[in-house]
């Protein structure tokens, strides 16, 4: 897992919609600025970091509360409301 000072170098977290935007241009489609990740299949927004995926939701727990054990949730059901405040361990 992505260490929360990683997270912090590299987005800016909105606690209040959950919003996750590159802090640094990452790569070309990564720009400094832009909202990170993209809506996967089952609609849940990942992020990808040097190869590896993350769900926002992840990303976002992270910034916050830094590394965590168990399943991220959200607690209204919308997978793409990534305030904090709607999250929660499972």
């Amino acid at each position: 897992m992505i260490s929360k000072e990683r997270v912090q170098q590299l987005f800016n977290y909105n606690r209040l919609n959950g919003e996750i935007r590159w802090k640094v241009n990452f790569n070309p489609r990564a720009k400094k600025g832009s909202v990170a990740g993209y809506i996967d299949q089952k609609g849940y927004r990942q992020i990808t970091i040097l190869g590896k995926k993350y769900t926002a939701q992840k990303i976002a727990w992270t910034f916050i509360n830094g590394r965590y054990k168990g399943r991220i949730q959200n607690i209204d059901g919308n997978i793409l409301n990534n305030a904090i405040q709607n999250l929660k361990i499972k």
